[in-house]
């Protein structure tokens, strides 16, 4: 008798000598380990995959979002630089001008300006002047903030209106850098709701706009049920929050309900904004429980198959009278296997007819094994002159006894119906010695309708991305632009930076800038682009629509009346945006297609046109009105000749230039004589024609490199570089007679004639500082006077 301590032994050599059971178990180990492995390794993939699609749609959402803030921006900006310079215009004018601005952009809705108070100093809503904002989040944020240099986010807000906004702005600086007020705007959701919508994944998904408070700004679908509600108490926004990253990922409990949902969260790249897209997890993990639907199939067969093969091979170890039945049991087990199996079974014969057929297979072709007995499979379900392309490899493996090496391809329904199958192949030997290719097949055809959608929706996708890559590469450009465009400091500089950034904007495009002609009655071409500037191009305002209208005009392309100044070939279509400096004309510009390049322009071609207008309106009107300035502070008024202070500046450069070369320079100074007497008998009138026309004679007569100046009352004075006192005694003389010359009209009669006194200096001869040498010009004037007038005098030499 055993004992009790031999009998585990015994029973484990036992196992271990029965090789059947040994080889079933070592199989179905194997085969779920495979199986395992292939189902985490489906499920990391398609999670991953998942999660990547919804990380590319969050930073698309990122990148449109923050680039429409980054406009707002530009525009505040742009209203806080040029709201000071309407200092003296009326608040009404103020508000136009924000009016304007505010519509060049869909996002804004208003626009207002605060004291450094918080006192409302103007705004283009319909609200009392002077409402006191100091209390109000959008002032109270940016005055407390220490990085002021920056759009400051604030909202939701429910206005009056019932409307929800949210508020973007823009602190002031005073000259001494403190804090002087803020200009904001209103900014409206719905833009916010569009750019949600156009990156909501497909299915039970929810894409949400909110603001690092937990607030939310928009919710896509149902936007108006979810507007300033506050997300944040949710676990995956605050663990979000907490962590470094600008996008996490995390599984959450939907807003509807309590199914999970698979979520991304991004913090906006350049704003305190939080963008999350979210899909339902149970839609994102279908795909992966039909393949682990089939894996396990699959694995159940496997199973089945061992179970019956460890059978069989104990039956064969049996007496023989017993070997009958339990391969009769074992087959139909089998067959309980096949029948019970979701998964499609067929077994081909040599000649590729089917003999094994379950009913998951009758149920997806509609065949019965009946009727497809003696038909070939490949001919009956994957028909040649159908689907060409797998005939190849299916006579490759008939020809070499060998499992058809394709892994997926269609079949033909008895009604006609294609459907994409998924075949796991092997090949068998019956105890005839015939060869049977066993496949298993799952049905996979929404599986492919799902990816194809997929492949689509990232093409459109990868669209999306272009485009806004694009948009943001023309935004950068313009902001150089407008950079460059502030800085210029004259009119050949603000020439060459149009038609370099207009080139590159509109490459593709024949585009001319024409300016407003000093006589307000042509418009000249100064720009145009491929190409240079054609000589003498010019335009008449009334031949331009968009001239006559002050607004754009499109021609050509069955829009609009053709602008005269056009020459439009059928089907080609033109663009002209006038350029507006505080109400007035300046300019316009035109862009048109390129020959044989027809169709209408785009829209967002037709945007940057206008933007660009506006800025190169508004650096041509800056330009304009420094060099006004310039002119005022360096000439004379009355004779446009340079004045005593620009005298003053270069008469010292010139003399440091002469002793550096050791040149000789000579001062004329002269005197209209008896002015006075003339000028009380004449009136003051006659008297500064005089003055005009004496300054034109000296104009006309002196070198380009001669400084003249009125010196002050009937006094001139004439800096001559490069020239000895002899040479300026000889130009003071040529100058006295030829004043002699000068006839000067006055109320229909000519007036007396005209004689000057002169009188001569040099440097060295008379000193190195300029006072020196103008007081010896002088004092040799008044001996020109004192001497009978009309004469011209040198300076005494200094010894």
């Amino acid at each position: 008798m055993m004992t009790p301590s031999e009998r585990p032994t015994s029973s484990m050599k036992g196992l271990l000598a029965d090789q059947p059971t040994v080889f079933g178990f070592f199989m179905v180990i194997v085969s779920a380990a495979i199986i395992g492995w292939n189902l985490y390794d489906d499920y990391q993939a398609t999670y991953r995959n998942s999660t990547d699609l919804l990380s590319n749609l969050a930073r698309v959402a990122d990148e449109q979002i923050s680039g429409s803030l980054r406009s707002v921006d530009y525009v505040m900006q742009d209203v806080a630089a040029e709201i000071p310079r309407k200092a003296g215009e009326t608040r009404e004018a103020k508000v136009a001008y924000a009016k304007a601005r505010a519509q060049s952009f869909l996002e804004i809705r208003q626009i207002f300006m605060t004291d450094a108070e918080g006192i409302i100093q103007f705004t283009t809503f319909p609200t009392i002047n002077k409402f006191d904002a100091s209390k109000r989040p959008y002032f109270v944020n940016p005055k407390n903030a220490v990085d002021q240099d920056r759009l400051f986010i604030t909202g939701p807000v429910k206005v009056r209106s019932g409307e929800v906004l949210f508020f973007g702005t823009r602190p002031l600086s005073a000259a001494d850098g403190s804090f002087a007020g803020v200009v904001g705007a209103s900014l409206s959701l719905e833009f916010f709701d569009e750019v949600l919508r156009s990156v909501i994944p497909e299915g039970k998904s929810a894409d949400r706009l909110a603001t690092i408070n937990g607030d939310l700004l928009s919710r896509i679908p149902n936007p108006e049920n979810y507007r300033a509600l506050s997300i944040k108490k949710s676990r995956g926004f605050r663990a979000h929050l907490i962590s470094d990253q600008q996008t996490t990922v995390h599984r959450t409990e939907a807003d509807t309900g309590r199914k999970q949902h698979v979520t991304v969260f991004r913090t906006l790249s350049a704003f305190p904004l939080v963008v999350s897209i979210s899909r339902d997890y149970d839609e994102i993990m279908a795909a992966w429980r039909s393949g682990a639907l089939l894996h396990g199939l699959v694995f159940l067969i496997v199973v089945g198959v061992t179970i019956a093969l460890v059978r069989v091979w104990r039956f064969s170890e049996r007496r023989a009278h017993r070997e009958a039945q339990r391969l009769d049991d074992s087959r139909a087990f089998f067959d309980d296997v096949l029948e019970t199996a979701n998964a499609m079974v067929v077994g081909l014969d040599p000649e590729g007819c089917p003999v094994i057929y379950n009913s998951a297979a009758e149920e997806v072709t509609e065949y019965s094994l009946e009727e497809l007995r003696g038909r070939n499979w490949f001919e009956t379900m994957v028909p040649r002159k159908r689907f060409p392309a797998h005939w190849e490899a299916v006579e490759g493996a008939a020809a070499n006894n060998v499992p058809l090496d394709i892994s997926e391809y269609p079949v033909l329904t008895k009604s006609g119906e294609e459907r994409f199958i998924s075949w796991r192949n092997a090949v068998l030997t019956n105890p005839d010695g015939e060869t049977v290719t066993i496949s298993f097949g799952i049905d996979i055809t929404e599986q492919k309708e799902y990816q194809a959608r997929l492949v689509t929706a990232n093409a459109r996708l990868r669209s999306l991305v272009r485009a806004l890559e694009s948009r943001n590469q023309e935004i950068s450009k313009l902001g150089e632009m407008v950079e460059l465009l502030q800085a210029c400091q004259s009119f050949e500089e603000l020439y060459g930076i149009i038609s370099r950034y207009a080139g590159d904007l509109f490459a593709d495009y024949h585009g001319s800038i024409f300016f407003l002609a000093p006589s307000k009655d042509m418009l000249e071409q100064v720009v145009q682009w491929p190409g240079k500037v054609s000589p003498g191009s010019a335009i008449v305002p009334d031949e331009c629509w968009a001239v006559r209208k002050s607004r754009p005009h499109t021609s050509g392309g069955g829009e609009g009346v053709v602008c005269d100044h056009l020459a439009l070939e059928s089907g080609e279509q033109s663009l002209c945006v006038p350029m507006m400096a505080q109400g007035d004309l300046i300019g316009t510009v035109v862009l048109q297609r390129r020959p044989n390049d027809v169709g209408p322009l785009p829209e967002d071609v037709v945007r940057l046109v206008v933007a660009i207008s506006e800025q190169i309106g508004l650096a041509l009107s800056n330009l304009r009105l420094r060099e006004t300035l310039e002119a005022q502070a360096l000439r004379d008024p009355l004779t446009q000749l340079y004045n005593r202070r620009y005298m003053a500046e270069n008469f010292q450069r010139e003399l440091t230039i002469a002793g550096r070369k050791n040149i000789p320079v000579s001062v004329v100074m002269l005197d209209v004589d008896k002015f006075k007497p003339f000028n009380d008998e004449f009136g003051h009138e006659a008297g500064d024609l005089v003055l005009k026309a004496v300054a034109n004679m000296l104009r006309s007569l002196c070198r380009a490199t001669d400084i003249v100046c009125r010196y002050g009352g009937e006094e001139f004075l004439i800096i001559l570089p490069d020239a000895t006192l002899e040479r300026g005694l000889e130009r003071a003389e040529f100058l006295r007679k030829e004043v002699k010359n000068m006839a000067v009209e006055f109320e229909g009669s000519t007036l007396d004639p005209i004689s000057l006194s002169f009188g001569v200096s040099v440097f060295p001869g008379n000193g190195s500082d300029p006072d020196d040498i103008i007081r010896a010009a002088d004092v040799a004037l008044y001996a020109s006077k004192n001497a009978g007038r009309d004469r011209v005098t040198a300076a005494e030499q200094n010894t």
